[in-house]
C-alpha cells in the first residue's frame, strides 16, 4: 500500500484480524498539524468511529471513547465533560502500591510507546508503566445489542510477580442532542462571513448570556436526572437507572427530548469484581485525574446527583512474565434485558477471546480487486464505517442509517429523506434487510397527503427545519432507492408491504405500492410545473442552498423551476414504469407521457454549452453564465441526450469543472454572490466539492469514457485527499459531506455557515462512504433491472473482482464469472455485454451448466427461473 495516503498523522497497516486500520502515531498535544480550524477556536481533538446496530462510538486520540445511540433520538451515553468529572469511557485505571495510573494519552506514556490503533469495530490502546503493559481493545460485537466490550491485557514484564487492582471506567453523562437550527455554545465565534458573522455572533452571544444556547440547554438536561444504583455481589452487575425530576410527557408521546432513558449497566465477564464504584467524586479530581488507590474498596451509593459513573475493580496477582485478559461489558438496556445480554456474552467469551468478533467485519464489507492496490483498502473501510453508522429509532421501530456529521452529533437533525434514500442504494448490495429498512424508514415520515418532511428531531419530532418546509426532491430520491432495492434483490413482495403513515398514532397505513404512487402525485400536482414545463424547485432540490442564489427568493420558492429535478425524472420514471408494466399499464402511459414532456423541456433547458440548473420564477434562467453539476448526472444516465449534445457536456464538465480541480469536481464554476454574502465562494454548495454529486457524476462518466470515470473515483478519494492534504486530520479514514475548492478560503477544508459548524465535527458523514460504494458498484457494471440483471462494466481495464453479501463478479481477459444471491426465485434475464475483442464463439454457464443464449446488440441474455442463489459463467472460446 502507498505510504503517501496516509497523511501526518499515522499509517495504515493491516491488523492481527488481517483487516485494514489506521494507526494513530502522532502526538497531537504538540504537533502543530494536529491544531485544527473549528469555530470555536483551534482544537486538537482528532476522532474514529467504531459501532453495530445500536451504537456509534467514537475514538479519540487522547485515548477515551464516548458511546452514541438513537433509540429515543440523538444522544451521548458517555459525553466527556472534565467539570462534571465526567472523562468518557471505555478508560482502564491500575493501581498498585500507592500508584494510580490510566491508559488516557500522556506525554510519559507517548514517550514509551503508546500506541492507539483506530480498527474496523474497535479502538486499541497499548500503554506502559513500571513495566507493566495494558493492550486494551474496545469494540462493538457485531450485532444488534446495545453493548461494548472493553477487553484488557494487563502483561507483567518484570521478573516479579505484580499484585494490582484493575479498574474499567465508565463517566456517564446523558447529554441529549436536542434540535438546535442554529447551533451555538460559549466558545463559537465563526458564522459567516460580513453581516452574518456578526449576526451570528450577537446572536451567540445573547443566547449565551440568557444562559440558553445549545450547549447550556443539553447540558442543563442532563442535570436533571439522578441515579438510582443497583449492584449485586453475586452476579458482578453495577447498574445505574437514571430517573428525570420533572414535568414529563407520556413516555409514548413524540417529543424534543428523551424523559425515559433506560437503565446503564457494567459486568465484569470472567471474574467477580472486588470494587463498585458509581460515582466519580472520589474517583477524579476536579482537573480530570484519577486518585485510587489498590487498597481501595468502593461501595455504591445508592443514589448519584452529579457525576455519575459505572467503574467495576478486580484484584489480581499476574506471575512475572505472564499476563491476563479480563473482559468488561457496558450495555444500555431495559432492565428485564440486562441479564439475557450479559448470558450471551458471557457464553461468547468463554469460546474464545470476545474481541475476535472483529473478524466479523470481514462478511460485512465490499471487497474490491483491480486497478490501485489501495482501493481494495478503501472500498473496505468505506462499507465498515458505512455500516458501522447503524442506529435504531423506537418510534419509527426500524433501523437507520444517519446522515452524520454536524447535523446528528451537534445540530441533532436527522435528514433528510434524499440522503437515507442515497444510501439504501449501496446498502442494497451490502444488507439487503438494512436497505428495506432504511426505505421503510422514510416511507414513515410521510403523512397521508404524501408530504414528506424534511428532518427528523427528539423522539418521532419531524419537520422543515425552518426553511426547507417544502423541499422538491425527495420523491425522486425514494422512487430511485425502491427500485434498485426491488430490482436488485427481486423483492417485488416489498410492494405489498404495509407501512403505517406519520404520525404512526392516527394508525393508518398503505402498501409501499401505493406509496409510489402517492409520491408522483404530490410531485405532480401538489409540487407541481412552472412555465417552462420543468419540476418546480419548491424551497430545495438537494441542493438546499439554491434559492440564496437568485436575485428574488420569494418568487423563486413559489415559481421557480429546477432542472435538476426534471432531469432526475428522465432517469427515475422509466424505471417506475418498468416495476407498474404488468400491476397496471394505464399508470404506465400517464407516466410515459409525463416523461416526454420533461424530455423535451430539459432539452429546452439547453444554452448551447451546459443546462441551465433551474429557472428564477421570474423568466431568467440560474446558470446561464455558471455550470451547475447537479443536473448533468441524471441527464446522461437517462440517456435522454442527443449524442453530439452530450459529448459537448461532458465536455464542458471535464473542462469547467474537473480538470482545473485537484481534488473532486467543483459543484458549479464559477461561484455565485448569495444573498448577503451567506454562501463564501468555493464553499459548500457554493463551488464546494461535493460527494453525493461527484460520485454520481463518476458513474454517469463510465457510460461514455471509463477512463476518466476510473479517475473521478480516484479524484475523490480519501487517499488522494490525504495525499493533497497531509495536515488535515480529517479525510483520511472518514470525512465531511462537502470540501472547499483550492482557489477558496481554507482549501481542502470543509466550511461552516450560520446555521452549521461543519468544521467542528468534520467526520462520520455517510456522503463520503456511502456513495464511493455506489459509483465503485456501478463502475463495475451492477444495473439491476425489472427483468433481471445487466452485466456492464465501465471500467477501464479488463481483470477486476467484486464481492458483496448479493453480487459476485470476476472479470479476466476471455471470461466473466459471478455469483448471485437474490431474496426471492422467480424469472429472471441475466444480461452480460460482451467485450468488443471477444469476436468468436461464447459459451454461457448457470452453476456449471452449459445453457443457450441470445445475442442482439452487444448483449449476451440468457434466460432462466432463480432458485436464489446461482453462479454464472461467460467465456469467449477461442478459434
Amino acid at each position: 500500500m502507498s505510504n503517501h495516503d496516509c497523511g501526518h498523522f499515522g499509517k495504515w497497516i493491516v491488523d492481527d484480524y488481517g483487516l485494514p486500520a489506521y494507526e494513530y502515531t502522532c502526538n497531537y498535544e504538540v504537533d502543530p498539524a494536529a491544531l485544527t480550524f473549528t469555530t470555536q477556536g483551534g482544537s486538537r481533538d482528532h476522532w474514529h468511529q467504531f459501532g453495530n446496530c445500536r451504537f456509534n462510538a467514537l475514538a479519540h486520540n487522547s485515548g477515551f471513547v464516548e458511546v452514541f445511540e438513537n433509540s429515543r433520538g440523538p444522544q451521548w451515553l458517555t459525553y466527556r465533560s472534565v467539570k462534571q468529572r465526567a472523562l468518557g469511557g471505555g478508560i482502564a485505571v491500575v493501581a498498585e502500591d500507592g500508584d494510580c495510573w490510566c491508559d488516557l494519552f500522556s506525554q510519559e506514556r507517548f514517550d514509551k510507546g503508546y500506541r492507539r490503533v483506530f480498527g474496523m469495530g474497535y479502538f486499541r490502546k497499548v500503554s506502559e508503566h513500571n513495566n507493566l503493559t495494558l493492550d486494551h481493545i474496545v469494540f462493538t460485537p457485531v450485532s444488534d445489542d446495545p453493548v461494548v466490550a472493553s477487553e484488557v491485557t494487563v502483561k507483567n514484564e518484570s521478573n516479579r510477580a505484580r499484585t494490582i487492582t484493575l479498574f474499567n471506567y465508565w463517566g456517564i453523562n446523558l447529554h441529549y442532542v436536542s434540535e438546535s437550527l442554529i447551533y451555538t455554545s460559549g466558545r463559537r465565534t465563526e458564522y459567516g462571513v460580513s453581516l452574518i458573522n456578526w449576526a451570528g455572533r450577537i446572536y451567540g452571544f445573547l443566547r449565551h448570556l440568557l444562559l440558553w444556547d445549545t450547549e447550556r440547554e443539553r447540558t442543563s438536561f442532563s442535570k436533571k436526572f439522578i441515579y438510582h444504583t443497583e449492584y449485586a455481589p453475586e452476579s458482578g452487575v453495577l447498574t445505574l437507572v437514571p430517573e428525570h425530576q420533572g414535568k414529563k410527557p407520556p413516555k409514548q408521546v413524540p417529543s424534543s427530548r428523551n424523559y425515559y432513558p433506560k437503565p446503564l449497566f457494567l459486568k465484569l465477564l470472567n471474574e467477580k469484581p472486588t470494587s463498585a464504584i458509581s460515582s466519580a467524586k472520589g474517583l477524579i479530581d476536579k482537573r480530570g485525574n484519577f486518585k485510587i488507590e489498590d487498597s481501595f474498596v468502593g461501595v455504591p451509593k445508592p443514589v448519584v446527583k452529579k457525576s455519575p459513573c459505572l467503574c467495576l475493580g478486580v484484584k489480581l496477582t499476574i506471575p512475572r512474565k505472564s499476563s491476563r485478559t479480563i473482559t468488561f461489558l457496558f450495555g444500555y438496556a431495559e432492565k428485564n434485558e440486562i441479564p439475557k445480554l450479559i448470558s450471551r456474552y458471557e457464553e461468547k467469551n468463554r469460546m474464545h477471546p470476545l474481541s475476535e468478533n472483529v473478524r466479523d467485519w470481514k462478511a460485512n464489507t465490499v471487497k474490491f480487486r483491480g486497478g490501485k492496490d489501495w482501493i481494495s483498502r478503501e472500498a473496505a473501510w468505506h462499507s465498515y464505517y458505512f455500516k458501522s453508522s447503524t442506529l435504531y429509532d423506537e418510534y419509527f421501530e426500524n433501523h437507520l442509517l444517519p446522515q452524520g456529521g454536524a447535523y446528528v452529533y451537534l445540530q441533532g437533525l436527522h435528514g433528510g429523506p434524499r440522503d437515507f434514500s442515497l444510501y439504501a442504494v449501496p446498502m442494497t448490495y451490502l444488507d439487503p434487510r438494512l436497505a428495506r429498512e432504511m426505505l421503510e424508514y422514510v416511507l414513515r415520515w410521510m403523512r397521508p397527503s404524501g408530504e414528506l418532511a424534511y428532518s427528523g428531531s427528539g423522539f418521532g419530532k419531524l419537520g422543515g427545519a425552518v426553511v426547507h418546509n417544502r423541499p422538491s426532491d425527495h420523491y425522486l430520491f425514494i422512487l430511485w432507492a425502491i427500485t434498485e432495492y426491488v430490482f436488485a434483490t427481486r423483492d417485488f413482495n416489498f410492494l405489498k408491504r404495509k407501512v403505517p403513515f406519520y404520525p404512526r398514532e392516527n394508525g393508518l397505513f398503505s402498501t409501499v405500492a401505493e406509496r409510489i404512487k402517492l409520491s408522483l402525485n404530490f410531485l405532480f400536482e401538489e409540487i407541481g410545473f412552472g412555465e417552462h414545463g420543468l419540476l418546480k424547485v419548491g424551497d430545495g432540490d438537494w441542493n438546499d442552498g439554491i434559492s440564496t442564489m437568485v436575485p428574488n427568493r420569494s418568487r423563486f420558492l413559489k415559481h421557480g423551476e429546477s432542472v435538476f429535478n426534471s432531469a432526475f425524472a428522465l432517469y427515475v420514471l422509466p424505471r417506475v414504469i418498468d416495476l407498474f408494466r404488468e400491476r397496471d399499464p394505464k399508470f404506465c402511459k400517464f407516466l410515459r407521457k409525463r416523461f416526454e414532456s420533461l424530455r423535451r423541456a430539459c432539452l429546452g433547458s439547453w444554452n448551447g454549452r451546459w443546462f441551465y440548473r433551474a429557472w428564477d420564477g421570474c423568466g431568467n434562467p440560474v446558470g446561464g453564465r455558471n455550470l451547475f453539476l447537479e443536473p448533468v448526472p441524471w441527464l446522461l444516465l437517462s440517456k435522454a441526450l442527443p449524442e453530439k449534445m452530450a459529448e459537448k457536456l461532458l465536455e464542458n464538465v471535464y473542462e469547467i469543472l474537473d480538470k482545473p480541480s485537484p481534488f473532486g469536481q467543483y459543484l458549479v464554476y464559477p461561484p455565485l454572490r448569495t444573498f448577503l454574502n451567506y454562501l463564501e465562494k468555493g464553499w459548500d454548495v457554493n463551488g464546494g466539492i461535493w460527494f453525493a454529486m461527484n460520485f454520481l457524476l463518476t458513474w454517469a462518466y463510465g457510460l461514455y469514457d471509463p477512463k476518466k470515470a476510473w479517475n473521478s473515483l480516484l479524484k475523490n478519494s480519501m487517499a488522494h485527499h490525504a495525499n493533497l492534504y497531509p495536515n488535515l486530520w480529517y479525510g483520511i479514514w472518514s470525512g465531511p459531506d462537502a470540501y472547499n475548492a483550492d482557489y477558496a478560503k481554507r482549501p481542502g477544508e470543509t466550511y461552516y455557515h450560520l446555521p452549521t459548524p461543519t468544521t467542528d465535527f468534520p467526520v462520520m458523514n455517510l456522503n463520503l462512504h456511502a456513495n464511493f460504494l455506489t459509483a465503485l458498484i456501478k463502475l463495475c457494471g451492477v444495473e439491476p433491472e425489472a427483468e433481471g440483471l445487466t452485466i456492464a462494466p465501465k471500467l477501464p481495464f479488463q481483470n477486476f473482482s467484486l464481492k458483496t453479501p448479493l453480487i459476485e463478479l470476476k472479470m479476466k481477459e476471455y471470461e466473466i464469472e459471478g455469483v448471485y444471491t437474490p431474496l426471492y426465485s422467480g424469472p429472471f434475464s441475466l444480461r452480460v455485454k460482451k467485450p468488443v475483442y471477444w469476436p468468436h464463439q461464447i459459451r454461457c454457464y448457470i452453476n456449471d451448466e452449459l445453457v443457450k443464449y441470445d445475442l442482439a446488440d452487444s448483449i449476451i441474455t440468457v434466460s432462466l427461473n432463480v432458485d436464489k442463489k446461482f453462479r454464472f459463467r461467460v467465456l469467449h472460446i477461442a478459434p
